[in-house]
């Protein structure tokens, strides 16, 4: 910040007013899945689930929220 009485601040300097905001939040994810045998023993499927949540991310929503659900080969050796 430039005090000079110019009344023009020096190339490349802003002045802010209200500053950085920050908020810490929580957040939890929660799952589940189930493995799935066949009859060849080193192969297998298996089928998920996983939600998660954190609080006031600050883009005008109350909370975000995410929920996946996938499938896979499991392959035992």
């Amino acid at each position: 910040m430039n005090l000079r009485r110019r009344g023009k601040e020096p190339p490349g300097q802003k002045i802010l007013d209200g500053g950085v905001v920050s908020r810490t939040t929580g957040a939890y994810q929660i799952g589940g899945g189930i493995d799935i045998k066949t009859p060849i023993p080193a192969l297998g499927f298996r089928v998920q689930t996983r939600h998660f949540l954190t609080g006031d991310p600050g883009f005008g929503f109350r909370n975000h929220q995410t929920a996946s659900a996938g499938a896979g080969i499991v392959l035992r050796f």
